[in-house]
């Protein structure tokens, strides 16, 4: 039964799961060469945790009412309603709300990168924010390894765009050890002629970088755009 309701409830996760991504590039410019969701994998792990949990819950709360002899033709006595029923009901019914809006929220933390311009949002309360590539006051760089289960562990370069009031926007470059030279390049050129200081990390090493990404890190300052 429990594999059943997985297999009923997995198109619904991949939607959902996906649906960040696909309004994200609603949302972005035309010219966007690059975007990414600014939440993380706990918030979207509540997110559904409080939906399904409450959906669970009231499907189980609703069966317990449902008379099966009914089916059979038979006659039974009405089920004693829980003193909490309603209570119960109410409570699951405020979990998926507040998990809905929060995941609405969530969903809605984004940022796009065109030539022109950043553009961040925080959430769904919060409306876009535009900055120029003026703003960009710091550019940091570090190198990162990734070890999840199934696939192994793999090398991944980011860096990180401190802009004037404070707001940081992390570029991830390389992800499965795949480099986007493009956003690197869209990035650079963006960049020529502003003025910036640019911090490399002690992670940024021929061993922890991924081969391509090393030097384009490490050189940066040296790299003609």
């Amino acid at each position: 039964m429990y594999f059943g309701a997985m297999i009923a409830l997995a198109p619904v996760m991949a939607f959902i799961l996906h649906w960040p991504e696909q309004l994200q590039s609603e949302w972005c410019p035309s010219l966007t060469f690059h975007h990414e969701d600014i939440t993380s994998g706990l918030q979207i792990l509540v997110a559904l945790t409080g939906g399904f949990s409450s959906v669970s819950g009231l499907t189980l709360l609703l069966l317990s009412r449902v008379d099966l002899s009914a089916w059979s033709g038979g006659y039974g006595a009405p089920k004693p309603r829980s003193r909490y029923f309603f209570v119960f009901i109410y409570t699951y019914l405020l979990i998926f709300v507040v998990s809905g809006c929060f995941f609405m929220n969530i969903a809605h933390s984004y940022y796009c990168l065109t030539p022109s311009e950043i553009i961040t949002r925080t959430g769904y309360f919060d409306p876009p924010r535009k900055y120029s590539w003026q703003d960009v006051k710091t550019v940091y760089a570090w190198c990162w390894t990734e070890k999840t289960k199934y696939v192994g562990p793999y090398l991944g370069g980011s860096i990180m765009l401190a802009l004037a009031d404070g707001t940081k926007v992390r570029v991830t470059l390389s992800w499965h050890e795949q480099t986007s030279l493009p956003v690197y390049k869209a990035i650079r050129a963006a960049l020529r002629g502003k003025t910036y200081q640019y911090f490399v990390n002690s992670t940024v090493t021929e061993k922890s970088c991924p081969a391509e990404l090393y030097e384009l890190l490490w050189f940066w300052p040296s790299n003609p755009d």
